[in-house]
């Protein structure tokens, strides 16, 4: 190998750690695709130069419309494929550590805040024959703690979190408190357990009994409800002590709890796994409707009767709300339940 190959070889490797640690995290994070590819092309650029004797735009065209014709031109064509494979390599492998990078600088320097959803943009670019180029960006604002300050900026998401949220939602976020202008949604399943370490599962029946031990606050139960899973707010009015009720649109649950009876109320998607609990010893059922106006009725599916089940289960009296339906298309009568409330026994 001749020392102009060795030292075009050292100039490729020195371009890219140059790149990798002198491109800042701000230029990277607003423009990876762009940042990636100029890094990408100037490896292969300089690993073409180091394995073939190519100094000039000339002699590239040179290799280009002689290669099929000479052996040695064949050769050096596939060099040129091989740097170009080299630079795809080098960027793949900025790429990757760059968006290390990032994750680190949110899960050591970032801030979770309370972000309201702007407006919303969808970008299709066109690339070749059909083929289309998604940018999907959402413009946000929120309150930056350390400053003070009100922040209105743009973040560029997948294509998952821009269609699972709406105009005027308040969303959670995480920004990094060197840069607030750098900023994640928390809304994709791995972003809530990475960063707010949560299961962000639904309510079982443990967390029940939790909720209606004389340790918890009944007035307070928002911590708890954020603690398994992200999405919960209070949508009661607070100014009634006796009552207070809060919702988690993102799994489609309601917690309440009425402090004059001590009763906890709980409906949601995981409502007919909990009604099918093993632990759950059934006592006794009440007719709770056995009549509805013919305006209530579904015309296929009419729903004939409500009855509320009672159940012991180990401290506490369970009283489960299931609404019954008979089914014209299968002619059979199905329970779905509807609501739950936990109490504790005294």
């Amino acid at each position: 190998m001749k020392k102009g190959q060795i030292l075009w070889g050292v100039i490729s490797v020195i371009i890219f750690t140059v790149l990798l640690y002198f491109i800042s995290l701000e230029n990277y994070f607003f423009n990876p695709y762009l940042t990636t590819f100029v890094t990408g092309i100037a490896c292969a650029i300089t690993a073409l130069f180091s394995l073939t004797n190519i100094t000039s735009t000339y002699d590239v065209g040179e290799l280009l419309t002689q290669s099929k014709n000479q052996d040695k031109d064949a050769s050096d064509f596939g060099k040129m494929l091989l740097a170009i494979l080299y630079g795809l390599i080098m960027g793949v492998l900025f790429f990757t550590i760059q968006q290390k990078r990032v994750d680190s600088e949110f899960e050591t320097n970032g801030i979770i805040a309370s972000a309201k959803v702007l407006n919303g943009t969808h970008i299709a670019n066109s690339i070749h024959r059909g083929v289309k180029n998604n940018t999907f960006t959402l413009q946000v604002s929120f309150h930056e703690t350390l400053s003070q300050r009100d922040i209105n900026t743009q973040v560029e998401v997948p294509q998952e979190v821009f269609e699972s949220v709406y105009k005027d939602q308040t969303i959670e976020i995480i920004y990094s408190k060197t840069n607030p202008n750098m900023l994640k949604p928390i809304i994709l399943e791995s972003d809530i357990k990475r960063f707010k370490k949560i299961e962000n599962r639904l309510i079982t029946f443990q967390d029940l009994e939790i909720l209606s031990n004389n340790d918890i606050d009944k007035n307070n139960l928002l911590e708890y409800l954020l603690s398994v899973s992200t999405g919960w707010s209070r949508i009661d009015d607070e100014s009634d002590a006796t009552f207070v009720a809060y919702h988690n649109p993102l799994k489609d649950e309601n917690v309440a709890y009425s402090n004059i009876d001590h009763m906890l109320f709980y409906s949601g998607s995981n409502l007919e796994f909990l009604s099918q609990n093993e632990e759950l010893v059934f006592k006794y059922e009440d007719l709770f409707k056995d009549s509805f106006p013919q305006s209530d009725l579904n015309p296929i599916n009419l729903k004939i009767k409500e009855t509320v089940k009672t159940y012991d289960y180990k401290h506490y009296l369970v009283k489960i709300v299931y609404d019954y339906y008979n089914l014209k298309t299968m002619d059979t009568i199905v329970a779905t339940p509807k609501t739950l409330f936990f109490a504790k026994k005294y």
